[in-house]
């Protein structure tokens, strides 16, 4: 516990459909172990599973979590303003964060969608499948009770991508290849984490971001308060895959002019990989990496978190909904 780290912290917000370990799925295929082993302090936000208590949460339950996660950090670490990284939709929900309340020193999106209207394919599959005009998606959620299960999710995500499924299937009941997933750590994570989500969360989602793209026009409301992406003015990192069948190539790139930070203190990388493995990436790491050493502060000696950690979970703000800080 007393190691040289980087003065600044960093939080990451997973996306709330699969499970968190996303990040941190081997030691060779770790962002999180890389960044622990370069000296960075991370901390990782797990959302809480869907139950009869939890699936009525909303967007704004959501966001509040983490507000609670950054409270928990600041006591632990001391500092007001800590690094924060998104996936997918952990991302669009730290930027929603950082719209609302300036408290990040820097910001990396990774595969995250923030403008659903992009030329004529607009947000492509996904867009189409979060169309209310085209599907009722009311009376689906109503159907299951208030939630979007996730093995419909997971059957939905081979719907937009089916040349893989079709392959996957041939690999492993025709060809005898199923020896190709056996080892394969992305391909368990994909269909064993897949987890149902709050209904009107998720509803709120859909409806704002996809179906009426207003947290692009800036007319999205949280809190009663406009969410104005022009706000975030920090050093942001994008990360879009060029091969992204979830948040297209175009539409990643898009998130340049939607927020405030200036030209020069924004930071692009196009990687030629999909959705998942363009971030499961050992060779992305050392250029996220990069980016955060050039907006973190000076190394300093590590403290004991034993004490802190206690503290830092003490009296909280209010009754946990959404997620939980870890």
């Amino acid at each position: 516990l007393h190691r040289l780290i980087r003065r600044q912290r960093q939080m990451c917000i997973r996306d709330s459909i699969n499970a968190y370990y996303i990040l941190d799925l081997t030691q060779e295929l770790s962002m999180i172990r890389y960044m622990v082993e370069k000296g960075y302090d991370v901390f990782v936000t797990d959302w809480k599973l869907i139950t009869e208590e939890t699936k009525n949460a909303t967007l704004e339950d959501y966001i509040s979590e983490i507000m609670e996660a950054k409270r928990v950090i600041k006591n632990l670490t001391g500092q007001d303003k800590i690094g924060g990284l998104g996936y997918c939709i952990g991302g669009t929900y730290i930027d929603i964060d950082a719209a609302l309340n300036d408290e990040y020193k820097y910001l990396i999106n990774l595969t995250t969608l923030l403008n659903s209207k992009i030329g004529e394919e607009g947000a492509g599959l996904m867009g189409a499948f979060s169309d209310f005009s085209i599907n009722d998606i009311d009376r689906f959620i109503e159907t299951y009770n208030g939630v979007f299960p996730g093995e419909v999710l997971k059957g939905f995500f081979d719907w937009v991508k089916p040349e893989k499924a079709a392959m996957m299937f041939m690999d492993m009941y025709f060809y005898g290849n199923e020896y190709k997933y056996a080892s394969d750590a992305v391909f368990f994570w994909n269909t064993h984490s897949t987890r149902d989500l709050a209904g009107p969360a998720h509803r709120q989602y859909l409806w704002e971001i996809y179906y009426k793209n207003n947290l692009a026009k800036g007319k999205m409301k949280l809190f009663d308060k406009k969410v104005d992406l022009k706000n975030i003015t920090v050093p942001f990192c994008n990360v879009a895959a060029l091969f992204d069948h979830i948040v297209p190539f175009p539409n990643a790139l898009s998130t340049a002019y939607l927020i405030g930070t200036p030209r020069e203190d924004q930071t692009t990388i196009k990687i030629y990989g999909g959705h998942v493995r363009g971030v499961v990436n050992p060779h992305l790491y050392p250029v996220l990496e990069g980016f955060m050493r050039k907006h973190s502060g000076k190394k300093e000696r590590k403290v004991n978190y034993s004490s802190a950690f206690q503290q830092g979970l003490s009296n909280p703000s209010h009754d946990a909904h959404a997620g939980s800080a870890a």
